[in-house]
């Protein structure tokens, strides 16, 4: 399986005094495509969603203007036990280039049992398959 990657549209709100993209907003890109993957894998609501966030980093490469056509690709980059990592590349659609790069920790959670768990089953097989661009 490749990368999953999907369309970002660009709203006004986005767009700071500098003219283009708040640096704060790329991490909602990638809160966003990484609802959106796990909705895809049939987790159905949010609220199902079996892990919390441990961290998030962004490196930033060049500013997103409102009219670059913009896309995200997520894939998973590092696995443990309990965690894991997926990197997005937040970049033109048309032309490739990367505007920044996220990198965000999962834990595998359970938000009944308010206690970690281990990543296994299909949870496991589909976040391995999510595999880095070629």
């Amino acid at each position: 399986m490749a990368p999953y990657v999907q369309p970002i549209a660009i709203r006004f709100r986005d767009i700071d005094a500098l003219d283009h993209v708040n640096h704060a907003v790329t991490l909602t890109y990638a809160e966003t495509v990484r609802c959106d993957w796990f909705a895809a894998q049939g987790w159905g609501s949010m609220a199902n969603l079996p892990f919390i966030i441990a961290s998030a980093h962004v490196e930033y490469k060049a500013p997103i203007l409102k009219t670059d056509p913009l896309e995200l690709a997520m894939w998973t980059s590092k696995m443990g036990t309990k965690s894991w990592t997926f990197t997005y590349h937040v970049r033109n659609s048309s032309t490739g280039q990367v505007y920044a790069t996220i990198e965000t920790v999962q834990v595998g959670f359970d938000y009944k049992a308010k206690a970690t768990m281990a990543l296994d089953g299909p949870l496991r097989a589909k976040l391995e398959a999510l595999t880095a661009p070629a």
